[in-house]
Parts: C-alpha cells; structure tokens; sequence
C-alpha cells in the first residue's frame, strides 16, 4: 500500500498519524521512511525496548507476524516545537488481536521528531500503557 507522502508537511501530528496507520496497515516500508537512523524506543516491555532503527524494524516485522491492529485513536494532543525538533505527547488507545487473541490498550505517548530532508521523522517514541 503506498504511503501519503509527508514531505513539506509543518504539522507533526501529520507524521504521528502516518505511524500508527503504518503500524494499522503492517507496512514496515512506511514505518522504515518516518524512522531516523539512530531512532529508539521504549514501550514499557522488555521485548520492545529497541535502540537503532534497523533493530526497530526487526521488531516490527516480528510484531506484525504476531498480531493485528484493527482501529487506533489519538487525542489530546500537545506540540512543543524547537526550531527543527518536536516533541509530541498525547493520549492513544488500540484494538486488535495478539497471538490470535483480541486486545484492547490505552495509555500516553511522548514521540521525539525531528524535521529532516523536508519531513517529521521519528527520533523516539514511548508508551506507557494506562494500568485502569
């Protein structure tokens, strides 16, 4: 599927809403276009604590042979800019399916970007899931 091109987009909400369609669609070439070489991320497990983007991309192919993400939302999001970084911080719940099971989650994320070569890109992203 190709992806929307982000180039010349200001808003970096654009680029955090291609990431989680990325993620929706198991495109790993999308995710591989918004992702920084040096990108890391930690989302509160021990199997998705990755530093670099090719291990970040081994990862997402490994999740994307695990499960499902069939609808995903964001909101409250807050933007804080500095010259060529942003950092985006905002609420975020999913539905899907794990090792053939059904899943719901929600929790807050903080992604890092910074602009490169015309786009958002992610440098970090964190999530941490709501315990309620």
């Amino acid at each position: 599927m190709p992806q929307t091109s982000l180039r010349g987009s200001g808003d970096p909400l654009d680029a955090v809403r291609a990431w989680w369609r990325a993620w929706e669609r198991r495109d790993p070439a999308a995710l591989d276009s918004l992702a920084l070489y040096d990108y890391f991320e930690f989302t509160g497990s021990a199997d998705r604590h990755t530093v670099g983007k090719d291990a970040f991309l081994r990862v997402a192919q490994a999740s994307f042979g695990r499960g499902t993400l069939a609808a995903w939302s964001i909101r409250d999001e807050v933007v804080r800019r500095l010259g060529d970084v942003a950092v985006c911080s905002y609420h975020w719940e999913q539905s899907g399916t794990l090792d053939g099971k059904p899943f719901t989650a929600r929790g807050v994320a903080t992604d890092v970007l910074r602009w490169r070569d015309g786009s958002w890109m992610y440098l970090a992203h964190h999530t941490t899931r709501a315990t309620r």
